[in-house]
């Protein structure tokens, strides 16, 4: 105990000396936790831009792709309808069913297919189309079998018949016009905000 009573200054010399040191290492420490903390918030910030940005670009894609396939839906459409004036509802004609060419499954199957993709009024109205579409083909599939051999509508077949085009007549100008509509909106792609930091 008389060496540390006599060495007093000594021991207060060095403590102050290691508490300096300690202070030192832990404000060095610090400090470079301040620098990492403000790298990850940088990259943090970026990430998030990048983020944002890709989901624009995502946003614009789809948004394009909408749009295209209203336009191949509502040419689809009016491939489909302009011919359709040629059969009759009412008096269904052998030799013009038989010669009739402008629709087939392949035209139904693309009309499911674009229609799917879309919104919710064009789904609802391309099932009615494809239903009357399949009844309609099933019929002049019929009338090619037969081949200029008389073609007679039974009763049901007739007013399934008539169903059908009268249905297909006025669906398809309605798909055609939300079609339009699809066409006419306007890209909503939010603006980026700004992160830089200030």
């Amino acid at each position: 105990m008389d060496w540390l009573a006599t060495h007093v200054s000594a021991v207060e010399a060095f403590a102050s000396v290691a508490s300096l040191i300690v202070a030192s290492v832990l404000a060095y420490l610090t400090l470079r936790y301040v620098k990492l903390t403000r790298r990850l918030t940088e990259d943090n910030t970026r990430m998030a831009e990048l983020n944002l940005e890709q989901y624009r670009l995502n946003q614009q894609l789809l948004f394009e792709a909408k749009q295209r396939k209203a336009v191949m839906l509502k040419e689809l459409s009016r491939r489909i309808r302009v011919p359709l004036k040629r059969l009759a509802p009412e008096n269904p004609d052998p030799k013009i069913m038989r010669e009739y060419a402008y629709l087939r499954d392949g035209d139904i199957s693309e009309l499911r297919i674009l229609a799917g993709e879309s919104d919710i009024n064009i789904i609802k109205i391309a099932n009615e189309i494809v239903l009357a579409l399949r009844m309609v083909v099933e019929t002049l599939d019929r009338a090619q079998d037969i081949n200029g051999k008389n073609f007679e509508f039974s009763p049901q077949q007739r007013e399934d018949w008539r169903g059908s085009i009268e249905l297909l007549k006025e669906k398809l100008p309605q798909l055609e016009g939300y079609c339009d509509e699809v066409l006419r909106e306007k890209s909503r792609i939010l603006s980026l905000p700004d992160f830089q930091s200030s």
